[in-house]
């Protein structure tokens, strides 16, 4: 072979220097240790990768909707837009965090990650057919970061500086801090992306009645405001099998019915105007499924070790009467969750112990090892309770155990200033009443609402329950209007980045943040720094735990309830890959076939 010239060698050395190019194109990232999927891989091993493709699936969904941008605060978003959109990176639901290129063909990335540099494939295009450009992706970063959603806001603002090396090659160089972020790559990789030649200088801000310009597997065919959407499959996709789409998005049209209440969605089901129903209520599963019809339903129960989130009641620390630590941990020791699931739900629930129930990431029993010394930094500035055995939710399944936590609760509110006067609580000194409000966008939680109402009632303080419309209850989340709500915090075996959004002090104070309880802990922004800035899986499995401890400790929800199985109903001819503990039955891997 033929010796290259020293010259030519320098050359090349100092043209890579001078294009940002210092480390070699690959394929994918993961927030911490290698990929699952190696560099040629055909499709992701959950998939059926001869599926055919045809047919049409009709799912429910109870709610509304008013808006086709779900990047803005402004509006109810319509569910299922992405399948109508493709982001430079595609996540592997199979890892902790791994991405694996869509839109973009390669990426490259320093060992710091103090930058990163995507490299956009020539086949990939707008729904119009035009090609998805170095351009789209720096007009994307600067419209979110002027008009995005305030979490968009957050990660954004990290960002030095985009630039267009080429027609199609873009790189995203980042802030320089004492401790680098190395969660913001793949952040940066699941951007949306929009085209600039059709958005450039239009306020992307409002709600958005017209669909916007997509470049996923599917286009929006038909909106009926606030009642259904229908999604038509792409049939000349530029993403067409390549690794990432390979075996999925099979149906030729995906419609989504809206309904008022999950009774009426679930008759519909059982009409066949609905044709999947991801069943969470398991008395209706017991009790609801024996009809003329069913012998032409297949019901399905799946084991899972997936992550279950936090579902919880959460008090709004902003108002004053939950200000004190210890009317909040009051409340929580009366909450009856086990009578509520005897009574109502066979027994099939399990009590939520943490932000992150159901991972390595949950905390159990006594601090050790690194996670101790996490929280020993801490020591003089936390609560003594973080070091003793992780959150275990109070127990209520006896009389002597359900009157023992009366007992504590009202020694707690007498501590805070609380006492039993005519028949109710009252402050000793402002003379208040203690009475607040739950409020509710839908009948989900209604049971549960008017069990722990009862619950209070026994310590004289006054619960009432109030339902507001989707669009009501969105804007009054957004303006922290409310005493207590139930929210649902999505589970996650990677955290990072979006803990600023959910629990730190910063967004307390952001109206349309995710701390819908108004956490403001200095030390929990310091552990959220410890996660996005962790080298190892190790560490941020250990930082992670710490912060669970902190948060449970404060009493800023009380924790409800999660299934530890999938209940599916699906009408035959619908067919979907082997589900694994790790896998939701998302219909993108389904297929129709008679």
């Amino acid at each position: 072979m033929q010796k290259r010239p020293v010259f030519f060698s320098l050359f090349l050395i100092i043209f890579s220097f001078m294009s940002g190019a210092t480390s070699r194109p690959v394929h994918g990232m993961a927030m911490h240790g290698g990929l699952k999927y190696p560099k040629n891989f055909k499709h992701y091993s959950f998939v059926n990768p001869k599926a055919p493709k045809g047919g049409k699936i009709v799912l429910g969904k109870v709610g509304t909707f008013d808006s086709l941008n779900p990047y803005v605060l402004k509006g109810v978003t319509v569910t299922k837009l992405n399948l109508t959109r493709a982001t430079l990176m595609a996540r592997s639901a199979e890892e902790p965090w791994s991405e694996y290129c869509a839109v973009a063909e390669s990426l490259e990335m320093p060992e710091d990650r103090s930058w990163i540099i995507f490299n956009l494939r020539s086949q990939a295009c707008w729904h119009n057919g035009k090609p998805i450009t170095a351009d789209d992706v720096v007009f994307s970063f600067y419209t979110w970061l002027k008009d995005g959603q305030p979490f968009m806001k957050t990660f954004y603002k990290k960002v030095e500086k985009v630039e267009k090396l080429k027609d199609r090659r873009v790189k995203f160089t980042f802030k320089k801090t004492d401790m680098v972020d190395r969660e913001l790559p793949l952040i940066m990789g699941i951007m949306p992306l929009i085209p600039k030649d059709i958005y450039e200088g239009k306020d992307l801000s409002k709600i958005t009645t017209e669909p916007l310009m997509g470049n996923g597997p599917y286009r929006i065919k038909k909106v009926d405001f606030g009642r259904s959407i229908t999604y038509e499959r792409v049939k000349d996709f530029w993403g067409e099998g390549f690794p990432t789409y390979a075996g999925r998005f099979n149906f030729d049209e995906v419609k989504v019915e809206y309904y008022r209440t999950n009774s009426v969605m679930f008759e519909a089901f059982k009409a066949g105007k609905i044709d999947l129903m991801e069943e969470e209520n398991p008395q209706a599963w017991f009790s609801d499924y024996n009809f003329p019809k069913s012998k032409d339903i297949i019901k399905e129960e799946v084991i899972h070790n997936r992550p279950v989130g936090m579902d919880s009641f959460v008090f709004n620390t902003r108002q004053e009467i939950f200000k004190d630590k210890r009317v909040r941990e009051a409340l929580n020791l009366i909450f009856n969750f086990e009578k509520l699931n005897e009574s109502l739900y066979h027994g099939a629930y399990s009590r939520t112990r943490g932000f992150f129930d159901n991972t390595e990431l949950e905390p159990r029993g006594f601090p050790s090892g690194e996670e101790l010394k996490i929280l020993n930094r801490y020591r003089n500035k936390v609560s003594a309770a973080v070091f003793g055995r992780a959150y275990v939710p109070p127990f209520n399944g006896t009389p002597e155990s359900a009157r023992h936590n009366i007992d504590k609760a009202q020694n707690l509110l007498k501590k805070a200033g609380w006492v039993f006067r005519e028949g109710s609580l009252v402050h000793k000194d402002t003379k208040k009443i203690f009475t607040f409000e739950i409020l509710l966008d839908s009948t989900e939680h209604e049971k549960a609402a008017l069990s722990f109402a009862r619950n209070c009632s026994t310590l004289g303080i006054m619960v009432t329950t109030r339902f507001v419309d989707g669009p009501q209850y969105e804007r009054r989340k957004v303006d922290f209007d409310y005493d207590m709500i139930c929210v649902y915090w999505i589970g996650t075996r990677s955290p990072g980045n979006e803990l600023w959004n959910y629990v730190s002090t910063k967004a307390a104070r952001v109206q349309g943040s995710r701390n819908y309880p108004g956490i403001s802990d200095p030390v929990i922004d310091s552990i959220i720094q410890n996660i996005v800035t962790s080298k190892g899986r190790g560490t941020l499995v250990a930082n992670t735990r710490a912060l669970d401890r902190i948060l449970m400790a404060g009493n800023y929800v009380i924790p409800l309830y999660h299934l530890k199985k999938d209940m599916i109903a699906y009408w035959k001819g619908y067919h979907h890959p082997k589900l694994t503990g790790n896998l939701e039955s998302r219909i993108e891997s389904w297929w129709y076939e008679e």
